[in-house]
């Protein structure tokens, strides 16, 4: 007989048997997997709002930022939505909430970093001359590439972090 089928039916202190204690244990990791799971879906619902609420200053260009295109674009395309895309994603590569589905996450970033630009001036445009444009894949480069960095960066910590928590 094996030390673990003797043990199966062994009494304990509390008065249980072991089969009662396995499955107590069971439920509580069970319990425990799934907190897991609802805080990693909180933690990506966190991210992705945040984004999307930073992505929100593209509205600024339909609500009056047209008076000073030049600004505008200086500001949002070359320092908010990179800078946010960058720090979002070294927080993805960071943590474990986005094990699954890095790579989707560096397709989104770029083609949220495609979109910008043609939901503004090339929209406006559009509107303009009556005249339909596809978006421009060269623009979707740059949110991939930020992306890329932030993961990469998010990733060489939580590794770092994982070796001193071994020693």
């Amino acid at each position: 007989m094996k030390p673990a089928q003797k043990l199966k039916g062994a009494r304990l202190e509390a008065g249980q048997t072991q089969e009662r204690d396995d499955t107590s244990l069971l439920a509580h990791r069970e319990e425990s997997e799934d907190a897991v799971k609802s805080c990693r879906a909180f933690l990506r619902f966190v991210l992705v709002t945040v984004y999307l609420v930073v992505w929100g200053a593209v509205l600024a260009f339909w609500m009056g930022g047209r008076t000073d295109a030049m600004g505008y674009s200086l500001v949002v395309f070359y320092a908010v939505l990179p800078l946010s895309t960058l720090v979002l994603s070294f927080f993805i590569g960071c943590g474990r909430a986005w094990d699954g589905c890095k790579r989707t996450m560096l397709f989104f970033f770029g083609a949220m970093s495609m979109l910008g630009p043609y939901v503004t001036f090339s929209l406006s445009d559009m509107a303009s001359f009556q005249k339909f444009n596809l978006p421009e894949l060269s623009a979707f480069l740059p949110g991939l590439l930020c992306a890329v960095a932030g993961m990469a960066v998010g990733a060489a910590v939580r590794a770092a972090k994982r070796k001193r928590a071994k020693r």
